[in-house]
């Protein structure tokens, strides 16, 4: 029952995850709101990645502060953003790299939002890398053609184009296949070579 499931702040977040799939932001408004108002556990707890043979150590209050900061960022509150990406910065364990990624992911967006790209570029490519370290590699293409576009509005048109190269790469198959989500780093290059000629 949903009732029983709001004590619990641990099954809030999985259906703040549930309904983030699904594109309700209100929904994952209530129930990160739940999430919060219950005793929440303060201590750190191990979550283990099978498919990475690997461990972090993460807190509810870390969780809720990243998916505020995301809800808060798809909203495109700017300011809000931003000052919800400071407070879950003392929120994360260092080694919480998936949170810490979404954190920077949101606050990229909010700085190329207001026109700070440099260092947006940087939360974009710092996002990557957490990612990356923590085997998430789905977002990574999308940051790295984020940074990419980053690097093209400076002028820097050789480093865009590296970065959108290895965004591509991450995407390809060993058999040559290219990902979907590989399309973003094509277009990227696509301006970056229509620059140059």
């Amino acid at each position: 029952p949903l009732d029983l499931a709001r004590t619990y702040p641990r099954l809030c977040l999985i259906y703040v995850w549930l309904f983030l799939l699904r594109g309700s932001q209100t929904d994952m408004e209530v129930w990160l709101e739940a999430a919060a108002s219950v005793c929440a556990e303060t201590a750190p707890f191990i979550e283990i990645d099978p498919y990475q043979h690997s461990s972090h150590t993460s807190t509810v209050h870390s969780q809720i502060s990243a998916l505020r900061v995301l809800v808060s960022g798809l909203r495109g509150d700017i300011d809000q953003t931003l000052a919800l990406c400071q407070q879950a910065y003392m929120h994360l364990a260092p080694d919480d790299r998936v949170h810490l990624a979404m954190v920077q992911n949101a606050e990229g967006l909010a700085l190329y939002a207001q026109g700070q790209v440099e260092p947006a570029c940087a939360r974009f490519l710092a996002a990557s890398q957490n990612y990356l370290r923590r085997g998430v590699d789905s977002s990574v293409p999308i940051l790295l053609d984020c940074a990419a576009r980053a690097l093209v509005i400076q002028g820097k048109l050789h480093e865009a184009w590296q970065v959108a190269q290895q965004a591509i790469h991450l995407r390809s198959t060993p058999d040559g296949l290219t990902l979907p989500n590989a399309c973003y780093a094509y277009a990227t290059s696509a301006s970056i070579l229509s620059e140059w000629n």
